[in-house]
């Protein structure tokens, strides 16, 4: 693909996470930043600074349980293009909650828990139904249903069966409101975890929409002779008072501009109209072979505890 855009969102200091298409692009990433570094400062636009993305606030706390609501929608807004230095307009896939940020749509919420707690997340997926979805696919392992969905967690000890974290749950367009819930067990460690979509066959191209967000368990237990204590314990400064803490996830958005009423192939990188990642991306011609597919946005996760 040759229109990318790049979104910064995740959680920083001793927990750092990098998702990107290819480890390659993390080295080309790093050398960037190493012969930035030499040159003079410019300031950014206020709207492109750093910031931590939204914490998701529970809809209902009663005791050791936490529920949210969660949608997914098409959002369509705007991505910093850096290879252009302009903003594009851009129609994606994106969780749409409680205090989620309307201006960034496609940096998902942070979800924070304890040890112990109950999360239970009611999922209710607003994508438009598919003409093109076909149940059973002719081929599995190609991409299909991109509207289907679910929810995934990384990290998490708990029951992958049932209306917890399992990945064959399948929520299609238009059906009820699915609740997860996920039984954290008191022993459950601190750390910074992630959650996203994982339904087979469109996997990928959500998660390469921005739907993935930090999963944050916090715990204040010291360590013992026979056990761990916490992280967040050690993230302090010598009186005791918390150390600042930033969210940092590197994130890679693809997108193309496809339309077939441009007169040739180089308007199709122009984005002069809302770019797009979805069915027209995958089942339409690839730079004028009909019946040719772009490859898989597939992943690579990197993560630092």
């Amino acid at each position: 693909m040759k229109t990318v855009g790049i979104q910064i969102f995740g959680e920083g200091g001793d927990r750092f996470w990098v998702t990107c298409r290819n480890i390659i692009v993390a080295f080309f990433i790093s050398a960037q930043i190493t012969m930035l570094a030499a040159q003079p400062a410019q300031a950014e636009p206020a709207e492109r600074r750093f910031q931590n993305p939204p914490t998701l606030k529970a809809a209902l706390t009663q005791g050791r349980l936490r529920r949210f609501n969660f949608k997914i929608k098409y959002t369509t807004n705007k991505l910093y293009n850096p290879a252009t230095m302009a903003e594009d307009q851009v129609r994606l896939r994106s969780y749409f909650g409680t205090d989620t940020d309307p201006n960034r749509p496609y940096v998902a919420p942070t979800i924070e828990a304890n040890p112990g707690d109950t999360i239970v997340v009611n999922l209710n997926n607003k994508l438009p139904s598919e003409p093109s979805c076909i149940e059973p696919p002719d081929n599995v392992n190609e991409p299909h249903c991109f509207n289907d969905t679910n929810l995934h967690t990384h990290g998490f000890w708990v029951s992958p069966k049932g209306n917890s974290d399992n990945v064959l749950t399948k929520i299609k367009p238009g059906d009820p409101i699915f609740q997860y819930e996920y039984n954290l067990p008191p022993e459950h460690p601190a750390g910074t975890f992630w959650y996203h979509p994982h339904v087979h066959g469109s996997t990928a191209l959500q998660v390469s929409s921005g739907m993935a967000g930090a999963l944050i368990v916090r715990g204040d237990r010291l360590p013992t002779l026979l056990h761990n204590g916490d992280i967040d314990t050690l993230l302090e400064k010598p009186k005791g008072t918390q150390m600042p803490e930033n969210i940092l996830v590197f994130q890679q958005i693809p997108y193309y501009c496809y339309d077939r009423s441009y007169d040739n192939l180089e308007d199709l990188w122009k984005c002069t109209r809302h770019a797009q990642l979805g069915d027209a991306l995958w089942a339409t011609a690839h730079a004028g072979r009909p019946g040719q597919r772009h490859q898989r946005c597939d992943r690579v996760l990197t993560r630092r505890p």
